[in-house]
């Protein structure tokens, strides 16, 4: 076999060797590509249902909260209910004790 034969066979299979290899990594590329997106969807749907969570999380508190300032204001209102009517009772006390002495 002559040299130029044996030369033009091997560039040929170099040439083969090379569509071989860029369609293997073509076929890896997709490939990755289609896992990393898999992941990222994976990811994203794992972090909403985090968000959820703590938004559940944190209504629960802020209900609590609202709740619990709720109960305060009412029990300040009765206090100062209470402090009024006693103060009514002064005011009247007073005013009939000023009416009698004049």
């Amino acid at each position: 076999m002559p040299i130029l034969d044996s030369i033009k066979i091997a560039e040929a299979k170099a040439e083969e060797l090379r569509r071989q290899a860029t369609e293997t990594v073509r076929l890896l590329m997709d490939e990755t590509k289609e896992k990393s997106d898999l992941i990222v969807t994976k990811m994203m749907e794992d972090a909403a249902n985090e968000d959820k969570h703590i938004n559940l999380i944190a209504q629960e508190a802020i209900e609590a909260k609202r709740i619990e300032i709720m109960a305060r204001v009412e029990m300040l209102d009765v206090k100062q209910a209470e402090s009024a009517k006693q103060k009514e009772q002064q005011a009247v006390e007073f005013i009939i004790k000023k009416v009698i002495e004049l």
